[in-house]
C-alpha cells in the first residue's frame, strides 16, 4: 500500500514539475481597433480596444482577462481591463475586447499635441492573465507612431 502511494504522489509530483517547468513565449498584442463604448459623461469617456492576440507558442494558450494601458506621446490616454476568457490557438491569434476609459483632461493635451506634430507615438501595454491550472501571467507591451496624412 505504501509503495502505491509513493507511487501516486511521484506522480503528481512529476506533473506539477512539469507545468512550473514549462516557459510560455510572450504574446504579441496588437491594437487593431478602437470605438467609443456607452457609458461615458461629462468628464471621462470609454472606448473598447479591440486587440489582435498572436500566440507563438506551440500549445493553445487560454487566458482569463487582460489588463491594458495606452499612452500616446507618453502620455497616459487609456487604462482598462476584462474578464473576458480567450483561447488562443497555437501559432494562431483570437481577438479580445477590452474597455478603457479615457479622462477628457488628459485627452485635450493630447490633442493640442497632435496639431503641432507630423505624428503620434504610441505605446500599449499590459498583462495577459493565464487560465487553467496554475494562473500565472504574460506581461505584453507594443510601441509605434501613427503617422498623420498630407
Amino acid at each position: 500500500m505504501i509503495g502505491r502511494r509513493a507511487l501516486v504522489i511521484s506522480g503528481i509530483a512529476g506533473t506539477l514539475g512539469a507545468c512550473a517547468g514549462m516557459r510560455l513565449d510572450p504574446l504579441d498584442v496588437r491594437l487593431v481597433d478602437l470605438a467609443m463604448a456607452e457609458g461615458g459623461g461629462l468628464l471621462e469617456q470609454r472606448l473598447a480596444l479591440t486587440l489582435a492576440l498572436s500566440n507563438p507558442n506551440p500549445s493553445d494558450v487560454s487566458i482569463s482577462g487582460l489588463r491594458v494601458a495606452l499612452e500616446v506621446n507618453g502620455e497616459p490616454l487609456a487604462r482598462g481591463q476584462s474578464g473576458e476568457s480567450v483561447t488562443i490557438p497555437r501559432l494562431g491569434e483570437a481577438r479580445a475586447t477590452v474597455i478603457a476609459a479615457i479622462s477628457v483632461l488628459d485627452l485635450v493635451p493630447g490633442l493640442m499635441a497632435m496639431t503641432q506634430r507630423e505624428g503620434l507615438a504610441y505605446r500599449l501595454s499590459g498583462t495577459a492573465f493565464l487560465g487553467g491550472f496554475g494562473g500565472g501571467s504574460l506581461p505584453f507591451a507594443r510601441e509605434g507612431r501613427l503617422i498623420r496624412g498630407a
